[in-house]
């Protein structure tokens, strides 16, 4: 079922309290140096000293894929090549690619479910 265990999330504004499962994936935004969390109809902004270790610590479904992107693997419907494939909402995430260094990881993660 659904896990309805929330995150606090620390933001540029503030906390916000988000539940795991509204979580698709989190991308750093180089230009702004920022790390986001995506949301199905919404991207935050976290504060500025997010690291990538922060937020994989969060939850066991957080992954890193890449220097870029975080996943959250309840969404992960497929690996095609290097392509991670999503469950709606999140199925037209169109850049979600599994870089050499973390496939391993990524791979015992998956399947480990």
């Amino acid at each position: 079922g659904k896990d309805n265990s929330h995150v606090l999330i620390t933001t540029v504004r503030g906390y916000q309290s988000l539940r795991f499962d509204e979580i698709g994936y989190f991308e750093y935004a180089k230009e702004s140096k920022h790390w986001c969390v995506i949301l199905e109809k919404q991207r935050i902004q976290l504060k500025r000293n997010t690291t990538a270790d922060d937020i994989v610590r969060l939850a066991a479904s957080f992954v890193q894929i890449n220097q870029q992107q975080i996943i959250n693997i309840s969404y992960l419907r497929a690996i095609e090549g290097k392509k991670c494939l999503m469950l709606p909402p999140f199925d037209q995430a169109e850049s979600l690619l599994i870089s050499r260094n973390f496939f391993n990881s990524v791979q015992d993660r998956f399947f480990m479910l």
